[in-house]
């Protein structure tokens, strides 16, 4: 997998999402209610933005069959792109920032 070329297909809300919450936080999934207030917006954004992260292939529901998403996961693209950081974090410290 090419970490630059997903990199680079992140928004900054995006790689918000990717990068600090995933990453630092070491989370699998992520509810709405916490994606919220990542990114300091409401939760009809919020769902906005995750419906089209999901046409996107950025996101999945965790429950793909539930009528309401509560909890959304990084798609497997990302996922590994998540892990590949997870495990060599101190060669992408300038991604993730500090642990403040």
């Amino acid at each position: 997998m090419s970490f630059n070329n997903n990199l680079g297909s992140l928004n900054s809300e995006k790689a918000k999402i990717h990068l600090h919450w995933f990453n630092r936080f070491k989370q699998n999934a992520a509810s709405i209610t916490e994606i919220c207030r990542l990114l300091d917006a409401g939760e009809r954004t919020v769902r906005e933005k995750i419906k089209k992260w999901i046409e996107e292939g950025f996101l999945e529901p965790k429950d793909p069959e539930a009528q309401r998403i509560r909890t959304i996961v990084l798609s497997t693209q990302y996922e590994e792109l998540a892990a590949d950081i997870r495990n060599e974090s101190e060669k992408y410290q300038y991604l993730l920032g500090s642990d403040d």
